[in-house]
């Protein structure tokens, strides 16, 4: 269409009255012309009126002519189509609303679910390109755990950095804490060492200032920091001239030299230092540098994986045994992975469930629609029979299939900010990175519409193309029969089926992580969390020393001995129910071919009692044991069964290897076995337990122990006190998770369980809600459709009863066999659930007899009211019809 033509056509558009105005005007002139000359043949005026609109033709012809010229026809046909399925939905206020409603609730949940995908999977960093960010995790296959090493000291990143050919950037970052004096009381603020290219590779820049660079680490060059954002505002109140001042960190004055943008709180630092790798790097304790490299464009995995595996064969030739197993797999592992871990499985199940939950929506609303379709039978028919073509009809269908998937997209938007400020507030702590902002956005909105596209397409127009094959002539007859009842709705009735189908495995799915949950609530931990404070204190650089930090915690545990309501005070590495840190073991004359593995604990003497677990044999450490640093160790039961079956194993000797490698080794890491203790829960609530050594805390120091203190009331109300003894003895401590036992367990054990099993549930009712409100409105229809069939066989004797009967068991035929499909369904579909359910099968019988009977009863009830109406069909009326 060339461009003059096109604004023809627009100004016609804008103008239209006034064109066909003009067009009148022009007519009527040409007619009088006309009439005129043929009057002048002695024609009566009148007569030549007469004959000039005759010889002239149809007037109006001529101006739906020039309207088709000129006006775009199609849009204005489909506004026509467009405005008029307004007014019919409009007209149908109670329709309308139960669909809008059912697709608003598809589209709401949808949309929620994928707007959390999309910010947490899909896009949850800042950081330029990734999708290509990738560490390295070296696993253990002596361990059936998944995971591995994650950090390399700094002589192993740097080879790891030279002669890997997969990535075409490295950066690292380093765990440390340092002490900000600022002429008050000393803060130990989070500030990672990072290499000087970090910023450079994440490709954020700084809010304020610059980001640091190789020459800012280089040898000689004067110390800076850059500062997180939320420490500038907490600490500085946003003050734009922070840059250029000074920050006294561990005694070392350091100039801040940038301040980086709100979502870029890489390691969750305050501030980052940048510094320079070095081989034989010194410190205490050396740092272990965490490694994310960019993956070079066009390498796959596969391709990465298998050579960055011959690369660590050769690595460990130079550094076993003290940093690689005797079997072992180098693989990577993606930035975003690493930060979601085990959620990721969580939230592609609840795609799947809210995918399920649409189907159900959608399938809702086809019953709608096609009911509609069967009561509008004799409208389309009178449209037909007046001129209107096959593709008239549809595109009047599609427009208000398409109308109201528009109205339930709006209102499924509205559904899915609300759904997103609720996951937010239900969603566990730490299930996603600090940097992902959770949030509709475009994708999302996009994602919006294209689900209402489909649900235009396939859910609304489809369904109605059936009531195209109707017959004109039946339809139009005034006494025609319209039984579309049972036996002539099967596409109605698949729909049916197919939402009690879908509905039993959502329920399913429910039920048996209900019932995983339970079983997993119901666990025996080994120790009695009731009455248990716990902390995790870390101690920064002033307690640098095995000594100094054996001091710190006796002093601490006396301090708190003291207070008013402590029953008792322990204190270990372990962090429960998790364990401590993974160890080889060792014994002298084991005839063991695969690598003993197991954990290992430094403790305090008070720690069992405190927790309540029992001495089975042997003794308990002692006081002697800490002052002297004897190598002594206590073992679980686990680590009986497993290293010493069928023989004593209080005297025996057990070689602990990872304390030969601490900042501050054992050289000798031998340890007579004095006592045996019970088994409690070291590796998660699920696991079994893991053999577990247990030795005095003197022996030596990892910078921080967990402490449990048992009370006789509350124990929430003595966290304060805990923390201001700990600051008490160093103003520089840190002390974190102060909370009780049981708060511990319900936000790092049940918390991520309870959130699927939550979100799970309510889809599940959802999808039963819509399950009943489709087969209500489906058997409602039914019988308005066969009240005068009803009406007869009431006439002929038929009781109430019967009646429904009839109509109950007729729908209940379509529930039992949606069950069936259900149940066979159920046995594929959670599948996909098994890695997130514990102690109950996925084809549980008690989850299935009781998901089958709740959807029986939902069934009979939403049978029962149309069953009612059908028994106060009038046989008289029936009969005066006939």
């Amino acid at each position: 269409m060339r461009l003059g033509e096109l604004w023809r056509r627009i100004a016609f558009l804008l103008h239209r009255k006034e064109h066909l105005d003009a067009i009148g005007e022009e007519m009527r002139l040409h007619a009088e012309l006309r009439a005129r000359a043929i009057g002048a043949q002695s024609v009566h005026a009148c007569d030549a009126a007469q004959a000039a609109r005759r010889q002239f033709g149809n007037t109006t012809s001529f101006k739906e002519a020039a309207w088709h010229a000129w006006s775009f026809v199609s849009l204005e046909n489909a506004w026509r189509d467009l405005t008029f399925g307004a007014h019919v939905l409009r007209a149908n206020v109670g329709f309308t609303a139960m669909a809008v409603l059912t697709l608003a609730l598809g589209i709401g949940a949808t949309t929620a679910i994928f707007s959390v995908i999309d910010n947490v999977l899909l896009e949850p960093f800042p950081y330029a390109h990734q999708q290509r960010l990738y560490s390295l995790v070296l696993h253990d296959q002596a361990s059936s755990e998944p995971g591995g090493r994650t950090v390399f000291p700094a002589t192993e990143f740097l080879d790891y950095q030279q002669q890997n050919r997969v990535f075409e950037d490295v950066m690292g970052v380093a765990i440390n804490r340092a002490l900000w004096t600022t002429g008050g009381p000393p803060e130990s603020v989070n500030a990672p060492l990072i290499t000087a290219n970090a910023f450079q590779f994440l490709g954020v820049p700084p809010l304020l200032g610059r980001a640091a660079s190789a020459a800012d680490a280089s040898p000689g060059s004067a110390p800076v920091c850059v500062m997180s954002y939320s420490f500038w505002r907490s600490r500085f109140g946003g003050d734009a001239h922070v840059v250029g001042q000074s920050l006294t960190l561990d005694g070392t004055p350091r100039t801040v030299i940038g301040v980086m943008p709100p979502r870029f709180v890489f390691w969750s630092a305050d501030v980052w230092i940048p510094v320079q790798l070095a081989r034989g790097q010194a410190g205490f304790p050396q740092p272990w540098f965490y490694m994310l490299g960019r993956l070079r464009p066009g390498v796959t995995l596969k391709t990465a994986d298998r050579q960055l595996q011959m690369l660590a064969e050769r690595m460990a030739i130079k550094y076993r045994p003290d940093l690689y197993p005797s079997r072992f797999d180098l693989t990577l592992q993606s930035f975003a992975d690493s930060a979601v871990g085990k959620f990721r499985r969580t939230l592609f199940t609840l795609v799947a469930a809210v995918g399920l939950l649409l189907v159900i929506a959608c399938a809702n609303v086809a019953s709608l629609l096609l009911a509609r379709v069967g009561g509008r039978r004799r409208e389309l028919a009178v449209r037909t029979s007046l001129g209107a073509g096959w593709w008239r009809i549809v595109r009047q269908l599609f427009l208000e299939s398409a109308l109201l998937a528009v109205l339930g997209a709006a209102a499924g938007c509205a559904f899915a900010y609300g759904g997103l400020q609720v996951l937010m507030a239900v969603l566990p702590r730490d299930t996603f990175p600090d940097e992902a902002v959770i949030g509709l956005n475009v994708r999302v909105l996009a994602g919006t519409i294209a689900v209402t596209v489909a649900t235009a397409l396939f859910f609304g127009l489809i369904p109605m193309l059936g009531g195209l094959r109707e017959d004109v002539n039946e339809a139009l007859k005034s006494g025609g029969r319209q039984h579309s009842g049972f036996r002539r709705s099967q596409f109605r009735n698949l729909l049916v089926v197919a939402e009690v189908a879908i509905s039993l495995v959502l329920l399913s799915a429910a039920g048996v992580m209900m019932r995983s949950f339970i079983q997993e609530r119901e666990v025996q931990l080994g120790v009695r969390p009731q009455h248990l404070l716990t902390a995790e204190i870390f101690l920064t650089k002033g307690h640098r020393t095995v000594d100094e930090q054996a001091r710190f915690r006796r002093e601490f545990i006396n301090a708190m001995q003291h207070v008013p309501g402590v029953l008792d005070v322990g204190t270990s590495t372990d962090f429960l129910p998790f364990g401590g840190a993974v160890t080889a073991f060792e014994l002298p004359d084991g005839t063991h071919t695969e690598q003993w593995t197991g954990l290992v604990s430094m403790i305090s003497p008070t720690l069992f009692h405190t927790l309540e677990v029992p001495l089975l044999r042997g003794r308990n450490l002692s006081e002697t044991d800490i002052a002297g640093k004897h190598m002594v160790a206590l073992v679980n039961q686990a680590f009986v069964k497993k290293f010493f079956p069928a023989q004593d194993a209080l005297g025996q000797h057990v070689g602990i290897v990872t304390l030969a490698h601490l900042p501050q080794p054992i050289p000798q890491p031998w340890f007579d076995i004095v006592g045996v203790t019970g088994d409690f829960k070291n590796r998660g609530v699920r696991q079994p337990v893991m053999p577990e050594a247990f030795v005095p805390y003197s022996v030596s120091g990892l910078g921080g122990f967990s402490v449990f203190v048992r009370t006789a009331g509350d124990p929430e109300a003595l966290g304060r006190t805990l923390e201001a003894n700990a600051l008490t003895l160093d103003a520089s401590t840190m002390v974190r998770h102060t909370r009780t036992m049981q708060d511990a367990l319900e936000t790092e054990e049940y918390a991520k369980p309870r959130f699927g099993l939550e979100i799970l549930t309510v889809f599940a009712a959802l999808g039963v809600l819509l399950v009943s409100a489709g087969l209500y409105s489906v058997m409602s229809y039914t019988v308005s459709q066969r009240r005068r069939e009803m009406g007869i066989r009431i006439a002929l004797g038929a009781t109430s009863a019967d009646v429904q009967a009839l109509v109950i068991g007729s729908g209940m035929r379509f529930v039992v066999l949606g069950v069936v499909v259900g149940v066979i369904a159920s046995f594929a579909a959670l599948r996909l659930i098994q890695n997130q359910i514990w102690g109950v099968s996925t084809h549980d019988p008690v989850t299935l007899i009781g998901v089958t009977g709740i959807l029986i009863v939902v069934g009979v009830a939403a049978c029962y009211a149309p069953a009612l109406t059908a028994t106060h069909a009038d046989p008289a009326e029936t009969l005066r019809a006939e």
